[in-house]
């Protein structure tokens, strides 16, 4: 009998008398031919960011390379230049690059699927939705490093096929590689992720069905957050948190605060593809993909203008900015509003936090209603059982760095009154704007000009105030730290160990 090549839609197989050959659909574009076969795949775990998956290809050019590869792989393990060639009938792209490039043999489309495939482009964004919920679930189990999350979620998506079909069959998927660091040290991965996990099981129960409509599809994605590390910004009125989330992740990302008249709640989500979900009454998901974030901004102001029609219940920007990874900031609607569903958005949004800061406008700490303000919060996140951990943010340090030890000794005075377990780490003053101006002109994405003519912008050097042209590249560094945000950076990339360590 004929051997047979075959191409699953999940892996490549050789058939011959002796059995079935896994022949792995990865290869390695990198050194002066292309590599293919079990090699390829043995050293996935060392070289995930330059190893590919030929089903998930799009140019010819490179489909045809790894054929050819293919071929002479076949022809020097087991010795065999003539076989059939059989391919699944929902790869059809696939047949006339097999017919090219290694012509001769004898092929066809078959069903060999042992899974579903949903429609394009929906398949391969619910595949990289279902490997970075896998990703971000044993990052926030503590099993692997937050640093190591890009790797991590490489070799998922490599393997992505291969965990849904155990997901599908089993209910849950083992997940093993050993992870390398920048400085060589190696971290062993052997654990196990189930369906209990609900945002995998709504990605997963799309293949179990056979036939899913786009409101489903898109329901599972928007769900895909859902095990991120949730950080809430929450105030009474806008004090900058826009600003303040904008130095977290180094970008002009948001242009202002939600208008005040709406209860929309922002959630801003690292993700691997700019995307905007738009979530209205009745749960009705709409996305949208935006190039720049000068984009991003103008579809924010027509979707939450309040003249602008159907106001969204709740807006989720995935970002790739790469900071912050498997953490979502939310920016919630304020307490005290005089609108009687912004208390029940920010209630809403403490449920499902993990860490919540109470942002405060520093000029407004000495006036008759910031102790009720302060004990509403505090109220707040510790109703139904919550007690979450939390912390203060004063902004606009920029504006009272004069003030500084004054300010934070009349906070200190009336957290002690209110809150006995109140902890002197968990309070940051920062400057949000500095942050932001320093991280993107250290980073080379803002001008130096611009940062001259920026209003407010100066450093204090020794006794000297310096600003306006007199400012120079170096002094990007001077402005980060001025800010204090990386701080509060740092507080929240260790999850709030602090007010873990305290609890």
């Amino acid at each position: 009998m004929k051997p047979t090549l075959l191409f699953t839609g999940h892996d490549v197989l050789f058939k011959d008398s002796q059995g079935n050959h896994s022949l792995s659909p990865y290869y390695f574009d990198g050194a002066a031919e292309m590599l293919v076969g079990n090699q390829v795949s043995k050293a996935l775990d060392l070289y995930p960011m330059s190893i590919r998956n030929i089903f998930d290809e799009e140019g010819p050019d490179t489909t045809d390379a790894y054929l050819r590869a293919l071929q002479r792989h076949i022809a020097n393990a087991f010795a065999a230049k003539d076989y059939n060639v059989q391919i699944d009938s929902q790869l059809p792209w696939l047949l006339p690059c097999v017919k090219r490039s290694i012509p001769g043999h004898t092929t066809q489309l078959s069903h060999c699927r042992t899974r579903n495939k949903l429609s394009e482009p929906w398949d391969k964004d619910v595949r990289d939705a279902l490997s970075t919920v896998i990703a971000v679930t044993l990052v926030q189990s503590g099993k692997v490093n937050p640093h190591l999350y890009d790797k991590l979620k490489r070799i998922v998506q490599l393997r992505v096929d291969f965990h849904l079909l155990e997901l599908m069959d089993l209910g849950e998927t083992t997940v093993r590689m050993k992870l390398v660091d920048s400085k060589g040290n190696v971290q062993t991965v052997n654990e196990r992720v189930g369906e209990e996990i609900q945002a995998l099981k709504r990605l997963v129960e799309l293949y179990r069905k056979p036939s899913v409509s786009n409101a489903e599809i898109m329901k599972a994605l928007y769900g895909m957050s859902d095990e991120h590390y949730k950080v809430t910004f929450i105030s009474p009125f806008s004090y900058g948190k826009s600003t303040l989330i904008n130095s977290l992740l180094g970008e002009k990302l948001l242009k202002m605060d939600i208008r005040a008249e709406t209860a929309i709640v922002t959630k801003v989500v690292s993700a691997d593809i700019n995307r905007l979900y738009v979530k209205y009454n009745e749960n009705r998901i709409e996305r949208y993909t935006f190039d720049t974030y000068e984009e991003l901004k103008e579809k924010l102001a027509g979707l939450t203008s309040v003249r602008g029609g159907e106001i969204p219940q709740e807006v989720q920007i995935c970002h790739t900015l790469g900071r912050l990874p498997c953490i979502s900031l939310i920016d919630a609607p304020g307490l005290n509003s005089r609108h009687s569903d912004h208390n029940e958005k920010a209630l809403d949004a403490f449920r499902i936090s993990d860490l919540v800061f109470f942002l405060i406008n520093p000029g407004h700490i000495g006036e008759a209603n910031f102790s009720r303000q302060i004990k509403e919060f505090l109220s707040a996140i510790q109703s139904d059982g919550l007690k979450k951990r939390y912390g203060f943010i004063l902004s606009k340090l920029d504006l009272y760095v004069d003030d500084y030890d004054v300010i934070k000794n009349e906070l200190e005075i009336v957290l002690k009154t209110m809150d006995p377990s109140h902890m002197e780490d968990r309070i940051f003053f920062v400057s949000g704007y500095f942050g932001l101006i320093g991280k993107m002109l250290l980073e080379g994405r803002m001008e130096l000009s611009e940062v001259r003519k920026s209003h407010g912008v100066y450093v204090i050097d020794e006794d000297d105030i310096i600003s306006g042209r007199a400012l120079e590249q170096y002094h990007a560094k001077d402005l980060l730290k001025f800010s204090q945000i990386e701080r509060l950076e740092q507080f929240i990339q260790g999850r709030g160990e602090i007010a873990r360590a305290s609890s």
